[in-house]
């Protein structure tokens, strides 16, 4: 399937991300341009990667009298972008896919080639959006370097979740007590601190909603990552920068990154 989906991105210079399998014997590919815009953008490709393109390549996995196979299907019209347009937002250029791909089979990690090219260069920190996958990737990439969430895509992501219909539609003043307590958390300066402040905060937001469901996706999804944005996990020298903002709206990166 990986070399089935290598060919075609060679070729065809679009890029799909990573299989979804809602079943185990099911695959499926979508355009890494297929999410839906949420902004002031419209889905328009100069200014946004999600620019809900259809395209996608799946595979069902078969197994009949011992012979295993895939039934592969694909829509490969994409709609919405076209990587030859060169104000695309965030195009990724086909060159730097094949510089990947030869140093992955020269065995080389991203880190291992950069100290190579430069014996000085040291990353010390890496501040992103929450991308679990990107996360573990800087993680085994950069094993020495630090990482920080953007408390900018903290903010909007507990937001979003707060107006959807798991986090309750809460109203905007209910949010903000949400919003506000976050904020508290964050200025904890030790992990003691935040331990105390967001057990207090947890229990002030329960009585205000009537409900535990909140904090408990707090608890689930963001306190087990404090140490990426909460300030007990920013006490060195990163610049003072506190989101990657300024990185996104000026670089060309799959992924806002910044980098110091």
């Amino acid at each position: 399937m990986e070399g089935y989906i290598n060919q075609v991105q060679e070729k065809e210079h679009y890029y799909f991300r990573p299989p979804v399998c809602p079943r185990q014997d099911y695959y499926y590919y979508g355009c890494d341009r297929g999410n839906h815009s949420a902004g002031k953008s419209n889905g328009e490709a100069s200014k946004t990667r999600a620019n809900s393109c259809k395209a996608y390549i799946s595979f069902k996995v078969i197994t009949d009298t011992g012979i295993s196979g895939a039934i592969i299907q694909k829509m490969q019209h994409h709609t919405g972008h076209d990587e030859n347009n060169s104000k695309e937002k965030n195009r990724i250029h086909p060159d730097l896919h094949s510089l990947v791909k030869i140093w992955l089979q020269l065995g080389w990690s991203t880190s291992e080639k950069l100290q190579l090219s430069n014996p000085s260069f040291y990353l010390r920190s890496v501040m992103m959006d929450r991308d679990l996958r990107v996360l573990n990737a800087m993680k085994s990439i950069f094993p020495n370097a630090k990482l920080l969430l953007c408390w900018f895509h903290v903010l909007q992501a507990v937001n979003r979740w707060l107006v959807k219909a798991d986090g309750g539609h809460l109203t905007p003043e209910q949010r903000n007590v949400v919003i506000h307590a976050m904020a508290s958390m964050k200025a904890c300066l030790t992990e003691e601190e935040f331990l105390n402040v967001s057990a207090k905060k947890c229990s002030e937001i329960d009585t205000f909603l009537g409900a535990p469901h909140v904090t408990t996706y707090l608890k689930t999804n963001w306190f087990t990552y404090a140490e990426v944005w909460v300030n007990f996990g920013r006490t060195f020298y990163h610049c003072s920068s506190e989101t990657n903002n300024k990185a996104e709206s000026v670089l060309h990166t799959e992924h806002g990154l910044t980098i110091h």
